[in-house]
């Protein structure tokens, strides 16, 4: 008999204890959600652009690209990022035609 009262105590112990679990895992699963839109949400590119305004970022009046393949510079002006398209070639600087100079002539 005295066994028998120890093993339901046991068992509306652990059974407490597994309620207690469950609870704290619920609330645990809907700060995780709540996190996840929280990201979601600061992701977006209208959120990003405001938090890079407040940082003092503006965006770039003229965009310049190297194409490593081609080694050939394009630049873009006067458009936002969103605008781009293909870019129209420029004429390479002095600074990088010594730099091809210096390459071609170590090979």
């Amino acid at each position: 008999m005295v066994s028998l009262l120890v093993v339901n105590t046991t068992l509306a112990a652990n059974s407490f204890q597994i309620s207690g679990l469950q609870q704290q895992n619920a609330a645990m699963a809907a700060h995780v959600q709540e996190l996840q839109q929280q990201v979601a949400a600061e992701r977006s590119a209208s959120v990003i652009e405001q938090k890079a305004l407040q940082l003092g970022m503006r965006p770039a009046s003229v965009l310049t690209f190297v194409d490593l393949r081609t080694k050939s510079v394009w630049v873009r002006s006067g458009l936002g990022v969103a605008a781009m398209g293909r870019p129209s070639p420029i004429r390479r600087s002095s600074t990088i035609r010594k730099a091809n100079a210096m390459r071609r002539s170590k090979r």
